[in-house]
C-alpha cells in the first residue's frame, strides 16, 4: 500500500473517530436522541459523500422485535424531503429491512424498496445496523445518485463501526435520560406520598378533633367561628390534593403505579373517619402494564370495602417490591353472611396472573386481605427491541 493511501486511510478514520466524539459530547449535553439521529444521518452523509442518508426505526415503537414488520424513517437528510419523515418501508423484501433484521450490514447496488419521493433516481446503497451488544434501535441507509460509483469495503467498515459507537452513545444517553425521568418521578412521588401519609392525615385528625369541640361548644356563635374554621380546613386539604395531583404525569405519559395507588387510597378515604397509613416501597413503576392495573384494581376494591363495611378506625395498606398487596383494618370483620361479590373478583384477579388472595381475622377483630402475583423476570430494563446479536 502506498504511503499516499496510508496518509488518506488514516485521514478518513480520524475524521470518523472526530464524528463519533462530536456525537459522544451532543448527546452528553442534551441527551437529545432526535438531535443526534439528525447529526449521524449528516456526519455519515459527509463522510461517504452520499447523497441521501435516512435512519429507520421500528414503525410501532411499542412491537417486540418478532413483531416489527415495518420500519419508519426517524431522520432523512441529503435528497431526502422533510416530508418523507414518518414514511413507512416493509421489513420483507427491503435492504433496510434485511439489515435491521440479520444486523449484517449490507453494500448494494441498489435498495430495494426505497421511500417513495425522493429528489433524484438512487444507485448505490450502503446500510449498517444502528446497534450495540445488546440493543437493536434502528439502521442507517446511505445512497448516492444512480450512475455514481459504488460503496468501497473500507467506505462499509468505517461506516458500520461509526453507526455502532454512536448506538452505544445513544444508549448511554437513553439510559442517563431515563435514570433521570426515575429520580425526578421518584421525587416528586415522594413529595405526594409525605403530603398525603403526613400533612393530610394530621389535617384529617385535627379536623375530626374540631368536630368534636364544635358538638360540644355550647356557645352558638362558638359553634359556628368552629365550623367556619372547619370549612376552611377542608379548603387547605382540597388544595394540597390538587397539589397532589399537579404531581402528576401529564396526557400522554404513563402515571407511576406509586402515584396511581396514592390517588385511589386518596379518593377513598379523604371523606372518612379513618386514620389511614400507606406503606409503598420498591420499584413499582417498572411493573407491566397489566399488573399496574390488577394492583390498581385490587387496592380500590379493598380499601372501599374497608371504608363502606369495616367500621374501622384505622387502615394499613402496604405494597412492596414483590408485588405484595396488605391491606389491614381493625374493624369488625366480615360476617358470615356478607356478600362476598367483591372478594372473588380479588380471588379471580388473582388467579389469572398466578397469583394468591388470602383473607384473614386480625388479632385485634379486624381483617387482612393479602393480594399477591408473581413478578415476570428482569430484563434490565432493556427496551422492546434490544437483542443479543
Amino acid at each position: 500500500m502506498s504511503r499516499w493511501r496510508l496518509y488518506e486511510q488514516a485521514r478518513r478514520r480520524q475524521l470518523w473517530l472526530e464524528a463519533t466524539g462530536e456525537i459522544a459530547a451532543d448527546l452528553l449535553l442534551s441527551s437529545d436522541i432526535s438531535q443526534a439521529l439528525r447529526l449521524i444521518a449528516q456526519r455519515a452523509l459527509e463522510l461517504t459523500a452520499s447523497d441521501t442518508a435516512v435512519i429507520f426505526v421500528p414503525a410501532d415503537p411499542d412491537a417486540t422485535l418478532a413483531q416489527v414488520n415495518e420500519l419508519r424513517v426517524a431522520v432523512g437528510v441529503g435528497l431526502v424531503a422533510d416530508r418523507l419523515v414518518d414514511t413507512v418501508i416493509p421489513v420483507a423484501g427491503s435492504t433496510s429491512g434485511a439489515v435491521f433484521t440479520d444486523l449484517r450490514p449490507r453494500n448494494v447496488p441498489g435498495l430495494a424498496f426505497d421511500p417513495e419521493g425522493l429528489a433524484a433516481p438512487l444507485g448505490p446503497g450502503l446500510v449498517v445496523p444502528l446497534r450495540s451488544a445488546q440493543w437493536r434501535f434502528g439502521v442507517l441507509s446511505l445512497a448516492r445518485r444512480r450512475g455514481a460509483a459504488a460503496y468501497d469495503e473500507q467506505e462499509m467498515r468505517f461506516t458500520g463501526a461509526f453507526a455502532e459507537q454512536a448506538a452505544l452513545a445513544m444508549r448511554g444517553a437513553a439510559h442517563q435520560s431515563a435514570q433521570r425521568r426515575l429520580e425526578i418521578l421518584g421525587e416528586r412521588d415522594r413529595i405526594a406520598r409525605d403530603l398525603h401519609d403526613d400533612v393530610i392525615q394530621s389535617l384529617f385528625a385535627i379536623g375530626l378533633a374540631m368536630q368534636r369541640t364544635q358538638r360540644a361548644a355550647t356557645q352558638p356563635t362558638v359553634a359556628v367561628r368552629i365550623a367556619d374554621h372547619r370549612h376552611h380546613l377542608q379548603q387547605v386539604v382540597q388544595r394540597i390534593r390538587s397539589t397532589i395531583f399537579d404531581l402528576q404525569p401529564g396526557p400522554g405519559q404513563r402515571q407511576p403505579v406509586h402515584a396511581t395507588l396514592h390517588t385511589v387510597i386518596t379518593e377513598l378515604t379523604t371523606h372518612a373517619p379513618l386514620r389511614t397509613a400507606v406503606r409503598i416501597s420498591g420499584q413499582l413503576d417498572l411493573l407491566p402494564a397489566h399488573l399496574a392495573r390488577h394492583a390498581e384494581a385490587t387496592v380500590r376494591e379493598a380499601v372501599s370495602n374497608a371504608v363502606r363495611h369495616s367500621q374501622a378506625t384505622d387502615l394499613t395498606v402496604t405494597v412492596n417490591n414483590d408485588l405484595v398487596l396488605e391491606v389491614t383494618d381493625n374493624g369488625v370483620g366480615i360476617p358470615a353472611g356478607a356478600t362476598r361479590s367483591g372478594l372473588r373478583n380479588l380471588a379471580d384477579r388473582a388467579a389469572q396472573v398466578g397469583g394468591s388472595f388470602t383473607v384473614s381475622p386480625t388479632d385485634g377483630g379486624g381483617t387482612r386481605l393479602t393480594w399477591t402475583a408473581p413478578l415476570p423476570p428482569h430484563d434490565n430494563s432493556m427496551s422492546l427491541h434490544d437483542n443479543p446479536a
